[in-house]
């Protein structure tokens, strides 16, 4: 190891901070010199150092990279250095370790003499079960052993966690860091990625009352999980790579549990069994390293991976996707953007979320952010939407909300179809209608339609089709559409399928959770959103005033043109009185409307109301959450459909097949492959339809655990009258 201010060989030249790790020892470059140095448990040097170099002119943007720590939790050192002196940076938080870095090898050094535990623990003073703890620690976890594994032990307190870049876990919980750190160098190289958990199951077999969940690997492996989530960077805690957190959330929401917080509530064996670990990962392990993970990726991108994987399995892709606005009223105290509430007809602060569904009810893409409105957020979705479509024919349904011709042009431009409602008033039809008809449920449905082309004004992509669906002899709804190729009735009836977004919506909310906050953090910035300019309101209503004014002193006018008078002078001066009262009025106009003209009509709301502030809420944590979600909903809504061929219970087939994700069974982890043995479910007809299922599916395509290859395989536990 080199000493402090000596030049490495090879080292990059520009003056950057650099972090190496190796030994248990940590050095800071800064270009060819090393700055700092420090073993990897001794926290309280390496936060002398992260002062010192804020103190010699690194920003703290760079310092918080480099050790990879948030620049806040870098200026709250160096605050806390300039008030309590190197005592405030230096003394330890948490329980105290028990064994440093140099003595874990020499414990793991004399076990593999032979040593006995109880003489290790004499040696080292420790309790002998301390060293039986960490012997069995350290051989069911092979950490990977270089500079980038960046650890966070799921027994870390809430207030953070210390990197531990050797690589080696400890027997105590870490102490200091208020996040996990994360590699501040960019994305691993892909040869890192998707590594295997070091608490992944090898071998045995286990017993979990969440069995019937394995049920959703399928889907997961029909997908191409794999290969999707080899893209993830890797993830920042010590037994859960990026793939392991990313399956452990989008399990526990097929489960159930809505928020993260329901984490604590599963029996973490049998729910990390069904992820291939030895335990779930804890909520102060899952919750922040999947703020961190969501912060290293780009979430939206990795939901069109999955939207992509999905499609691709379709015999025949679907061609028709509606697109609506999920708005959550926002219950706090924070200033958040308002939006309009189509459920209350009120403007409430809140959120508002962009759903893609296609017209098999699965969720394709999406897009959060501050309520604006169907006609601004769907243009900004086509982008998503068309990069999972690629170049195959898409049209997209929605309803009046989206209904304008600058709308219609973003996906004209898109080369997307689109169809929708005509937004009141309707217009009367110059053809006359024909009866039309579609087949629904194996019957006939007829309709009276009136089929022509107009021209819509500020559309650009040239004539547009109207059918105007009558009845009595009235027109009873209008629908406008690019498409020509369609008869009227199957048109028709494509967009009366815009439900199943609504049904989504309904369903995603009640069971996954879609509208739940992911943290209540958030960034104020100032509010420069528009609003009315009060002096404008004010110039407004001084000349209001003068045209009334104007009136009054008219009607004066010719009142005292027609009323009786003693004599013509007394009429004379009464009329010349009103009107140079009627010139004063106009005059007055005029100088009201020049003040008008000189006042803008909106303006900042800061520049209105000084000091006006505006909350957001942070979106990305929320949208790796959302990603995990929509994957687990859409992996239940093809067991469902799957599940429900055999079982022909169109009304309760969703609700079984939650309650089978809770079916109890054993997972048993074999050298060559993975076994699942389910409870038989006491109803009759749903052990028949599920025993027919894994017939199916063990008859299909090979089917694995994402992160395993070994095959996955089903079997139903005989009856007990059988046995």
């Amino acid at each position: 190891m080199a000493a402090v201010g000596e030049e490495l060989p090879g080292m990059p030249v520009p003056e950057r901070l650099v972090r190496v790790s190796s030994d248990g020892e940590t050095v800071i470059l800064r270009g060819r010199h090393v700055v700092g140095r420090y073993e990897d448990d001794d926290i309280g040097m390496r936060n002398l150092i992260i002062v010192s170099l804020r103190e010699i002119g690194h920003s703290g943007k760079d310092v918080a990279a480099c050790f990879g720590l948030s620049h806040e939790y870098v200026s709250e050192l160096r605050q806390r250095a300039k008030r309590q002196g190197s005592v405030g940076i230096v003394c330890e938080r948490g329980r105290p370790r028990k064994l440093t870095g140099a003595r874990l090898a020499r414990v793991r050094s004399w076990a593999k003499e032979g040593v006995s535990n109880k003489e290790i623990a004499r040696r080292s003073g420790v309790h002998p079960g301390t060293i039986g703890r960490l012997l069995e620690r350290h051989h069911s976890e092979q950490t990977p052993d270089h500079e980038s594994s960046l650890l966070f032990d799921e027994q870390t307190p809430a207030q953070g966690t210390v990197a531990d870049t050797a690589g080696e876990p400890d027997v105590a919980p870490a102490r200091e860091d208020p996040e996990p750190t994360r590699e501040p160098e960019g994305r691993p190289a892909p040869d890192e990625r998707a590594q295997a958990p070091s608490s992944s199951i090898e071998e045995g077999e286990r017993t979990s009352r969440y069995a019937g969940a394995m049920l959703l690997h399928p889907f997961l492996s029909a997908l191409g999980a794999d290969d999707i989530c080899s893209s993830i960077p890797r993830g920042v805690a010590r037994r859960y790579d990026a793939t392991s957190l990313v399956l452990s959330a989008t399990f526990g929401f097929s489960l159930g549990i809505s928020s993260l917080e329901g984490a604590k509530h599963l029996r973490r064996q049998d729910a990390g069994a069904l992820v291939g670990l030895s335990s779930f990962p804890h909520l102060r392990t899952l919750r922040p390293a999947l703020g961190s993970l969501a912060e290293a990726t780009d979430p939206l991108a990795l939901q069109r991976s999955f939207a992509k994987g999905m499609l691709a399995n379709d015999e025949r892709p679907p061609e028709l996707f509606y697109v609506d606005d999920h708005f959550v009223t926002y219950w706090g105290a924070r200033p958040v953007a308002k939006g309009y509430n189509i459920r209350r007809h009120l403007a409430e602060p809140g959120r508002e979320t962009t759903f893609v569904v296609d017209e098999d009810w699965r969720a394709i893409c999406f897009s959060s952010g501050e309520p604006r409105g169907l006609s601004v957020s769907l243009p900004e979705i086509l982008g998503q939407l068309k990069e999972v479509v690629g170049d195959g024919p898409a049209m997209v349904g929605f309803d009046r909300g989206g209904s304008y011709p600058k709308v219609f042009s973003a996906l004209y431009q898109a080369g997307m179809d689109w169809v929708t409602w005509r937004r009141a008033p309707l217009v009367a039809p110059s053809v006359p209608a024909r009866r039309t008809w579609v087949t629904r449920d194996g019957r006939r449905r007829y309709l009276l339609v009136c089929d022509e082309t107009i021209e819509l004004t500020g559309y650009e992509g040239g004539p547009v089709r109207q059918l105007s669906a009558t009845e009595g002899g009235k027109i009873v709804f209008q629908v406008l559409t690019s498409n020509f190729a369609f008869r009227p009735a199957p048109l028709v009836f494509k967009l009366k399928g815009r439900w199943s977004i609504e049904n989504f919506n309904k369903y995603a909310e009640d069971h996954y959770g879609v509208h739940w906050l992911s943290t209540y953090e958030m960034d104020e910035e100032d509010d420069t959103q528009l609003v009315k300019n009060p002096e404008r309101s004010a110039a407004r209503a001084t000349l209001r005033a003068a045209t009334t004014a104007l009136s009054d002193a008219e009607r004066a006018l010719g009142q005292a043109m027609e009323e009786d008078h003693q004599s013509v002078t007394a009429r004379i001066a009464a009329v010349t009185e009103r009107r140079d009262d009627v010139t004063v009025a106009k005059d007055a106009i005029e100088a009201a409307k020049a003040a008008v003209k000189g006042v803008p009509a909106r303006l900042p709301a800061n520049e209105v109301h000084p000091g006006k502030k505006r909350a957001k809420p942070r979106l990305a944590v929320r949208a790796l959450q959302m990603v995990c979600r929509l994957l687990s909903y859409n992996a239940e809504l093809d067991l469902a459909r799957r599940l429900n061929a055999y079982l022909d219970d169109p009304d309760e087939y969703r609700a079984i097949t939650r309650n089978l994700l809770h079916l109890s069974g054993t997972i048993t982890h074999r050298r060559a492959r993975v076994e699942v043995t389910l409870d038989r479910p006491d109803a009759p007809r749903v052990a028949r339809a599920l025993g027919l299922l894994i017939d199916e599916l063990n008859a299909g395509p090979v089917v694995h655990m994402t992160g395993d290859r070994r095959p996955l395989t089903y079997r139903l536990a005989p009856s007990e009258l059988n046995s």
